[in-house]
């Protein structure tokens, strides 16, 4: 019994540092998308919206499961004591989603011409190269 009572309070500890970073990448982003729209006003406040939606569809494939392979691993490396192999899962699977993320952050910033033009018909916010 105490071995479930440590682990249900390490999983409500783990359950509430998400939660409070979910809710500071909220207001993050609350915060930023405000400004945003200060800064556009409010004739090309559609503008940003329109930015996003590429970026966003971009994002849907960074998800290939690897942080719930990193929970699984962790958690299952942790069950077996063999905690040497806790800081290599962390490490992979860090290098492999900051990897990741640069790879489709370099796709997205060489795919935007041909989306702003082709995808959402709005060549003029494609980026000018004349």
């Amino acid at each position: 019994m105490n071995k479930a009572a440590d682990m249900a309070k390490v999983s409500v500890k783990g359950g509430f540092h998400v939660m409070w970073g979910l809710v500071a990448s909220t207001v993050i982003q609350a915060v930023g998308t405000i400004l945003i729209a200060l800064l556009l006003g409010e004739d090309n406040y559609g503008l940003y919206s329109i930015a996003l939606t590429a970026p966003t569809l971009i994002v849907l494939f960074r998800d290939w499961g690897i942080n719930s392979a990193m929970i699984r691993y962790t958690a299952q490396s942790n069950a077996e004591n063999k905690i040497a192999n806790i800081r290599s899962i962390f490490m992979s699977g860090l290098l492999f989603e900051i990897g990741l993320g640069i790879a489709l952050s370099l796709l997205g910033f060489l795919l935007s011409d041909f989306l702003a033009i082709n995808v959402l018909k709005r060549p003029v916010i494609a980026p000018s190269s004349k």
